[in-house]
């Protein structure tokens, strides 16, 4: 009896012994995958850093950047884990344009019928879902004092401005007059933002220049970007 119960000691303590040992090699085996986790998510924060610096750097020197859904910004992104930059359109409009349409500054939505053409983008959203942001710079003069500029953006559908902003420069002085809007698609059909501009009242609003002529030979950065963000 005193023999089986030393056998029966030595297995359960040999049982013990296993366990101690099994827990040990799950431990670890739980501690090399989370230091293969956290070597991972370095490598893709590294990754990720190295893909924007380098796309930031190419829009600095004014190269474009590839908007495909497989280009390496959007995988940056993608590893970031934040809505990601589907499409980016744009459109630099630095020719002179004049009009004398008036564009009330009262408080009431504009409509289409107001100022005058200024510019337009297009854009054919990939997702209906996705998230459009529109950014319009405008650089506008006026021929007289006490006069409120404004620019408003539409779409091709919709007869109310789906934003507007308004400056309210001294007579022959420049004003930048900026707009950002947010929506969403709703559709994946071709959608036309135009802006259209003017005083609120007589004279002359200049697009790009004073009184008429032209600014800076050219290059004046009034336009517009489109910028498509899967959400």
């Amino acid at each position: 009896a005193s023999a089986a119960s030393t056998s029966e000691t030595n297995a359960n303590a040999a049982k013990i012994a296993a366990a101690a040992s099994a827990a040990e090699s799950v431990a670890s085996a739980s501690g090399a995958v989370q230091s293969a986790s956290d070597a991972s998510q370095s490598a893709n924060a590294a990754a990720v850093s190295a893909v924007l610096a380098y796309n930031w750097a190419q829009q600095d020197a004014g190269v474009e950047v590839a908007a495909g859904e497989d280009s390496a910004y959007q995988w940056a992104q993608k590893a970031a884990g934040a809505g990601y930059v589907v499409q980016v359109v744009n459109h630099h409009h630095p020719e002179l344009a004049t009009s004398v349409e008036l564009f009330s500054f009262d408080d009431i939505i504009p409509t289409r019928n107001e100022g005058d053409f200024l510019m337009e983008l297009k854009i054919t959203p990939t997702h209906a879902t996705g998230l459009l942001r529109i950014d319009v710079v405008a650089n506008l003069s006026h021929s007289a004092n006490g006069r409120d500029i404004s620019i408003g953006l539409f779409d091709d559908t919709a007869t109310n401005a789906l934003a507007c902003a308004t400056s309210s420069p001294l007579s022959h002085d420049m004003t930048n007059i900026v707009i950002t809007h947010w929506m969403t698609a709703g559709t994946t059909n071709e959608i036309t933002f135009i802006v259209r501009g003017g005083a609120n009242l007589s004279g002359t609003t200049t697009l790009n220049g004073v009184n008429g002529s032209r600014r800076h030979g050219g290059v004046m950065a009034s336009g517009i970007t489109i910028t498509e963000y899967k959400v």
